[in-house]
């Protein structure tokens, strides 16, 4: 799991929106959101881990990233913004 801060409280009615919307949706492409915390006039969304993102792969380890693999990142990134559509 990963938590997601808000920094700025003043946009809290946009993070309450995003963070209603992601409830919602249930794909393999996106991630998913468990929970919300508010503590200390501080707001919180517990969502699932994406352990590596595709910036980070592609600075890492820009040899192991394949033609296949971009292909498939792409389909997968298409898959979960058609399905949020």
């Amino acid at each position: 799991m990963a938590v997601k801060k808000l920094k700025d409280c003043t946009a809290s009615a946009d993070f309450l929106r995003e963070a209603d919307i992601m409830g919602t949706l249930n794909h393999p492409c996106i991630l998913k959101i468990y929970g919300l915390v508010h503590d200390k006039n501080c707001l919180m969304m517990v969502q699932e881990l994406m352990i590596c993102s595709i910036l980070e792969k592609l600075w890492q380890s820009p040899n192991e990233v394949t033609e296949n693999n971009l292909k498939l990142w792409a389909s997968q990134i298409a898959l979960g913004m058609q399905h949020m559509e």
